[in-house]
């Protein structure tokens, strides 16, 4: 019964682990899908390279 408690102690801290990982793994994806979101803002922002605006004849 004691070794059955302790047993139950330590996959308690494996779950644990796990959850803690899982959870700096989602906020990792969460950082980089804000950079990217940020990133497409700012070219949505820029303006549109135009073929009118290359000149040929320097």
């Amino acid at each position: 019964m004691y070794l059955a408690y302790w047993m139950l102690v330590d996959a308690q801290q494996h779950v644990r682990q796990i959850i803690v990982n899982v959870n700096s793994s989602v906020d990792l994806a969460l950082n980089d899908a804000n950079m990217l979101s940020t990133k497409l803002r700012s070219a949505e922002s820029q303006p549109v390279f135009q073929l009118s605006q290359v000149s040929l004849s320097d």
